[in-house]
């Protein structure tokens, strides 16, 4: 029998338990226990939202660090009246971030215009 372990957190707990529900609806197309695979089938499906949400969040929460690492640098470079503005590193970096400003703003058009709002 499959064991969850909860000794190694949350995220991993769910990791498994995706992984135990996925195996599981396998096992009901093969086996005639009734109501497995529409149970794991139904586990699965409130699970994966929470795993998609999830790497979501981690994904806002490093955006939010790097946002606060060019604010940080913006900020030093304007109180700093020996600092170069226009030294390379800080045009590469502020370059990479608007790259990827652009990016997010895009990808939010997109996924956006899948939404109607009433």
């Amino acid at each position: 029998m499959a064991h969850i372990s909860k000794v190694e957190g949350p995220s991993n707990l769910l990791s498994q338990s995706i992984a135990i529900s996925k195996m599981l609806v396998n096992a009901g197309e093969a086996a005639p226990v009734p109501y497995v695979k529409s149970t794991a089938g139904l586990i699965l499906g409130i699970l994966e939202p929470i795993k998609l949400y999830q790497r979501n969040q981690d994904d806002h929460n490093e955006l939010i660090g790097k946002i606060g690492t060019i604010v940080t640098m913006m900020k030093d470079l304007a109180l700093d009246p020996d600092s170069p503005p226009q030294s390379p590193k800080v045009k590469e970096n502020l370059d990479q971030f608007i790259n990827s400003m652009s990016s997010v703003i895009q990808d939010l058009h997109t996924t956006m215009q899948g939404y109607s709002i009433p």
